[in-house]
């Protein structure tokens, strides 16, 4: 079988993957380092073709090369002291903390891909809306369940707003309309701590962690990060209230049409902000950073992929009309699929891994080689 020897960019490890396992995503058996697989030394003998700084050599042992050897040996010396430069001993060093031990050698396609640093691209919609089925196929539960929590409470918040603005429509129409403001925040507001839940729930299928639909219950801490840019945003969406002023009457058909237009270009400018810095929620939600910070940070990486970004929002109206015209049932699948679809995005237009679901087995590196070989 073809095989691709890669040095972990972490411990230096050197292991040994199959040549199918190139372009995906592997786990260091002896430092659990997660790295991309290259294609730089497929097909390569080992001592060939290896860069210098590549080198594993984690305890710091000096390589070194050895006298001239008539016999034909390899003149190289390794830290054991054997001139054999495939000699897979450990050297006696009590202080290596990358040993082989038994059990080392784990499936990375099963274990969690972990967190990585963030890093701008560019990212494929194509890739992202392959992985979003694919990993939405092999675990949906959690996000539909969590899907389904945010659906009652989103019920019961609807039913508790239209009570209030029933009473306070009694009273005049300034009183409705303050009354309609008000709710508006409120409901914006939690609609935004209960997205922040979902993106956790999503990020924990995406990388493929432990996901309970319980962390649709996001610590206060999360919202409080990107507190006032949440604000601003709640403040636009509830200005649509004050187009209520421009009906007179219940009849007044030229107030109603005020009132449609007004709400209207509240949503575009809506839409608009949140196209721009749509990814603070995810930096949020995932603990990278919070305030001006994740605000600047999203914006950067929307503005590397505006057109991801417009395409993505295309789906995404897609899906919403596909929620209501099946009553509203369609909700508990669309929104957990675009969820996930935003979550792997985010992920892709960071450089983060994401578990591919169809991923073999095989692609556990074969630790078959010591760090301290040479």
């Amino acid at each position: 079988m073809d095989t691709v020897r890669q040095a972990c960019p972490q411990c230096r490890s050197t292991l040994e993957l199959p040549a199918s396992a190139v372009g995906r995503m592997a786990r260091c058996p002896a430092c659990q380092h997660t790295f991309r697989v290259e294609a730089t030394f497929a097909n390569a003998p080992f001592t060939q073709g290896l860069p210098s700084d590549t080198l594993p050599n984690p305890a710091n042992s000096p390589v070194v090369p050895g006298p001239p050897n008539p016999s034909g040996q390899s003149p190289w010396v390794n830290a054991g002291g054997s001139s054999n430069p495939y000699d897979t001993s450990q050297p006696a060093i009590s202080n290596n903390p990358y040993a082989m031990t038994s059990g080392m050698a784990v499936a990375a396609a099963a274990a969690p891909v972990g967190k990585g640093d963030i890093v701008i691209r560019r990212a494929s919609v194509d890739r992202i809306t392959s992985l979003a089925t694919a990993l939405f196929a092999a675990r949906w539960q959690p996000l539909v369940l969590a899907g389904l929590i945010v659906l009652a409470f989103s019920f019961g918040l609807g039913i508790i707003a239209a009570v209030v603005g029933a009473v306070a429509e009694i009273q005049d129409a300034t009183a409705a309309v303050l009354t309609g403001f008000a709710t508006q925040i409120l409901i914006g507001f939690v609609s935004y701590y209960f997205n922040m839940g979902m993106i956790r729930v999503a990020l924990s299928v995406a990388r493929g962690e432990h996901a309970s639909p319980t962390q649709v219950f996001a610590p206060p801490t999360v919202v409080l990060r990107i507190i006032v840019p949440l604000f601003l945003l709640t403040l636009i969406a509830a200005s649509s209230q004050f187009g209520r002023f421009a009906i007179q009457n219940p009849g007044d058909m030229q107030g109603v049409v005020v009132m449609l237009g007004a709400a209207a270009v509240v949503g575009l400018l809506q839409m608009l902000v949140l196209w721009l810095i749509w990814p603070m929620f995810f930096l949020a939600a995932d603990d990278r950073s919070g305030g001006f910070q994740a605000l600047s940070t999203g914006f950067r990486i929307s503005s590397a992929n505006l057109l991801n970004g417009f395409l993505l929002g295309i789906l995404a109206m897609l899906l919403g009309v596909l929620g209501v015209v099946t009553c509203g049932l369609g909700v508990l699948i669309t929104q957990p699929i675009l969820m996930l679809v935003a979550t792997i995005a985010y992920l892709e237009m960071t450089s983060q891994p994401v578990q591919d679901p169809n991923a073999s087995p095989a692609i556990s590196p074969n630790y078959s080689y010591s760090p301290n070989k040479f």
